[in-house]
């Protein structure tokens, strides 16, 4: 008894949309506090993200949100060695 051997080569298809990324981000930021040497902004962020054909189990399309709110400072020093140098400095931190 002469027994064949088939090797099937299996490959999976996919669809041409799969993984494509829709993103958009909606932010502003707002200084109520300015000053010559310093200042404070309040900064707000809402973004979305849309990826196709990515769901774990079913392979729908997958929708994630975020929303972010900061408070942004900035800091100036100057230094002067001399009055003819000057060197300024500015210094911005995230909250």
């Amino acid at each position: 008894m002469n027994a064949r051997k088939k090797c099937v080569l299996v490959t999976a298809t996919l669809a041409k949309d799969f993984g494509n990324t829709d993103a958009w981000v909606l932010g502003f930021r707002w200084y109520p506090i300015m000053t010559s040497r310093g200042g404070l902004a309040f900064h707000p962020e809402y973004a979305n993200v849309l990826t196709r054909r990515t769901g774990p189990v079913s392979g729908q399309n997958v929708r994630t949100s975020s929303f972010m709110v900061g408070f942004v400072s900035e800091q100036k020093i100057t230094v002067s060695p001399n009055e003819n140098k000057k060197l300024e400095f500015v210094f911005k931190s995230r909250g």
